[in-house]
């Protein structure tokens, strides 16, 4: 069994350029497990600076299709959208497998120590229909780190 990574709690203000210090903070989850059987579910997981690096044209089309706001604004689009929407622009924006059936998400927002900008982890997850493994939604997701991680040693 492989283990995500834990997220922090959601805290307001935590995401904010200028004084928010987020580091893996949960922005939204659905159908998202805590630890998942490597060999029959499947994640994949980018950051969204590294997308825009990699194909800058596909990602800004991606962004103003589904979000209308650019990369500013994924965080409180995502809050906003229903979970299907979000999977949708998830699975177009991390150009995932279109054979393998996605079942859920998750996106973590940091904000940058030095740069003081907005980072989104982007990761979708497929649930084999055979797997045992638990998923969960914002509401219960289980294990989050209360404040803020800057300072903690994570074990």
């Amino acid at each position: 069994m492989r283990r995500v990574y834990p997220a922090e709690a959601h805290r307001f203000g935590a995401m904010r350029s200028s004084f928010g210090d987020a580091s893996g903070m949960l922005i939204a989850q659905h159908q998202f497990p805590v630890q998942f059987d490597q060999e029959r579910d499947k994640l994949e997981e980018l950051d969204h600076d590294l997308i825009l690096n990699r194909d800058r044209e596909h990602a800004i089309r991606c962004l103003t299709e589904y979000t209308g706001t650019g990369d500013l604004g994924i965080g409180e689009w995502i809050r906003r959208s229903p979970p299907e929407s979000v999977l949708a622009f998830l699975q177009d924006i991390l150009k995932a497998d279109q054979t393998v059936t996605w079942t859920g998400f998750r996106v973590l927002g940091t904000v940058h120590r030095t740069t003081r900008q907005a980072l989104w982890t982007l990761e979708i997850f497929a649930k084999h229909p055979e797997s045992k493994t638990p998923v969960f939604n914002t509401a219960n997701a289980p294990c989050l780190i209360q404040g803020s991680r800057h300072g903690r040693i994570l074990r």
